[in-house]
């Protein structure tokens, strides 16, 4: 499954990128995730960083471990997890536009690992719309937060 999203923001890309890679306050942006926990460190996200995050989807609570896998200040970070026999892969790319907004894309890749996985890929079709949603959802609550108050340093 292939899907992007884009959003653009009031704000510098410097500070837009501050925000998104400052995980430990995504549960007061994102209305749907319930808790995020960093796992075996604190400071600053770094490729290698973990950390849980637990969300309502389709009125169940969940909980994903996401790793980063590239980070380059003010352009790029990329996180990846697994789940239920799958790989996810979701990068942000952050550009600055000419009227010195941030335009945000989010290009989220998934690939089946298992055989269980590969049986039930199909399923994702109908699943897609419903993720969309909730990943478009999550982009314009981090695009009001990002209005409205900067990152934590």
């Amino acid at each position: 499954m292939k899907m992007q999203l884009e959003e653009t923001i009031d704000a510098g890309r410097d500070a837009v990128f501050a925000r998104f890679a400052d995980v430990d306050s995504w549960s007061k942006s994102i209305e749907g995730i319930t808790a995020l926990d960093r796992m075996a460190e604190d400071g600053p996200l770094k490729v290698g960083s973990q950390f849980r995050e637990t969300r309502v989807m389709f009125g169940k609570e969940a909980t994903e471990t996401f790793t980063v896998t590239q980070l380059t200040p003010g352009e790029v970070l990329t996180l990846r997890s697994e789940s239920c026999g799958a790989e996810f892969v979701c990068r942000h790319d952050f550009e600055e536009t000419a009227d010195g907004r941030t335009r945000v894309t989010l290009d989220v890749r998934s690939k089946p690992l298992t055989l269980f996985a590969k049986v039930m890929s199909p399923m994702g079709v109908l699943m897609k719309g419903a993720m969309r949603k909730a990943m478009q959802k999550d982009l314009a609550e981090m695009k009001a937060a990002c209005e409205s108050a900067p990152a934590a340093a």
